[in-house]
């Protein structure tokens, strides 16, 4: 009761921050609060002289409000946005806008593009810090706190851009998601300062658009994902490989382990560099990525990075080569029937994954059927408990690869005891590209 009291004060609290942060402008702000602090001093009239200069702010603003009843112009706009974005990484985009410059009030224009702002409950407040994890006398939320998961939800920060005095233009404006996920626009405001430079007046166009801003990735070192094709004979997807037939599919740069017999010397003349033959395998074989997503006891930092580690292994395999046929999430098996968008279709997947409440591994019986028809799956846990490791050795005992990967916060878990002759390697969700970077196959 008494913390569904104290958001409904953090609410009212943040729409006037914003009211005051919108209709006042930088200068407008900084003799504000010259205003209100002379006003303070100023009360005892006989002791200090500050009071005049409350009263001549006070006159100043008074004026800077009559001249900012003058209305905006009237404006047409539309948003050209990209297909994706990147989490943590700028993108661009143009608004094509026309105002009607007629009026007088043409000149001191800018504009600011408006998020979707929604507002969050107690409940999805503590699910997010994981108050629950924290020491009693830790267990509170700040206003501070409120505002940092209101931004996340935003899902990023708009900044405001200058217009020119004519009457058709086209603005460039760059934002950096902070999150993946849909980033929707719900509308775009037009501001007028007064000729004094203290108050904007405003006029906000509904228009709702979204972009998809996808997982945020890391460059990994080379990764040889080999399955039981031979045994298995099955699948639909090749892969490539250096020197497994004698069809030849492609030149390559040496890396280590790769056989000498296959260095193409006409090209290292050429480039001055080692260059191998690459032929396509004449066994196809197929992989899967399997995406844990129980959410007991899992930060949000940690599940988020384990979505850009399955991100990442994603374009280290592209890179590679190795074509992923599936993704498994929430005991769903995602295939796309496109070759083409099918590296598009797992990165949407990703964008708009959620954790669950159900720890859905536990039915070994329904996954094992979703994956019995691939020789390799690559799972990327966020636990490493009894259910887990009979998933592992069930698949072991139907001669399906595995390379497993788990991801931890060092903050609230330590790292579990692991079979060394199993192929997993540990993340922490806090040096996540620092881990990464380190990162070597060999074990």
């Amino acid at each position: 009761m008494l913390s569904r009291f104290v958001l409904k004060q953090f609410l009212r609290v943040y729409r006037y921050e914003r009211w005051i942060l919108n209709h006042f402008t930088e200068t407008g702000h900084i003799l504000l609060l010259l205003m209100f602090l002379a006003g303070i001093y100023g009360i005892d009239t006989h002791a200090t002289l500050s009071f005049q200069l409350f009263v001549l702010l006070l006159i100043l603003f008074f004026f800077a409000f009559l001249l900012s009843l003058i209305p905006v112009p009237e404006y047409h706009f539309e948003r050209k946005l990209p297909r994706y974005a990147t989490a943590d990484v700028a993108f661009n985009y143009l608004i094509k806008l026309k105002i009607n410059i007629s009026k007088p009030a043409s000149h001191n224009l800018s504009l600011i593009d408006g998020l979707d702002q929604p507002f969050p409950d107690y409940p999805t407040l503590k699910n997010f810090f994981q108050l629950h994890l924290k020491p009693w006398y830790q267990r509170y939320l700040s206003y501070q706190n409120w505002r940092e998961f209101l931004r996340t939800l935003r899902g990023a920060d708009t900044h405001v851009s200058t217009l020119k005095a004519i009457a058709t233009q086209e603005v460039s404006c760059s934002i950096t998601p902070i999150r993946r996920g849909k980033l929707v626009f719900s509308h775009l405001t037009l501001m007028k300062s007064d000729l004094l430079g203290l108050i904007n007046s405003r006029i906000s166009v509904p228009h709702t658009d979204q972009i998809l801003v996808l997982p945020k990735w890391y460059e990994m070192p080379d990764i040889c994902l080999t399955g039981h094709s031979e045994l298995r004979r099955l699948g639909l997807s090749q892969s490539v490989k250096s020197g497994c037939s004698t069809e030849f599919y492609q030149l390559s740069d040496y890396r280590p382990g790769d056989s000498i017999n296959h260095i193409h010397w006409k090209s290292v003349a050429r480039h001055g560099k080692l260059m191998v033959k690459q032929f396509q395998n004449e066994v196809i074989q197929k992989n899967a990525l399997l995406l844990d997503t129980f959410a007991e006891n899992v930060s949000h930092d940690q599940f988020e990075a384990a979505v850009s580690l399955t991100t990442s292994l994603l374009f280290q395999f592209k890179k590679e080569w190795v074509n992923i046929d599936a993704i498994v999430l929430n005991d769903t098996l995602y295939e796309s029937h496109s070759s083409i968008f099918q590296m598009d279709y797992f990165l949407e997947t990703l964008a708009i994954v959620e954790t669950e409440e159900e720890d859905w591994i536990r039915n070994i019986d329904r996954i094992i059927n979703l994956i019995s028809d691939f020789d390799t799956l690559v799972c990327v846990f966020l636990h490493w408990d009894h259910n887990r490791q009979l998933l592992v050795q069930a698949l072991n005992s139907m001669q399906i690869s595995v390379m497993l990967f788990y991801v931890l916060d060092s903050r609230i878990s330590a790292q579990p005891e692991i079979d060394p002759r199993l192929p997993m390697f540990q993340f922490d969700c806090l040096n996540l590209e620092q881990d990464l970077t380190n990162f070597s196959i060999a074990k």
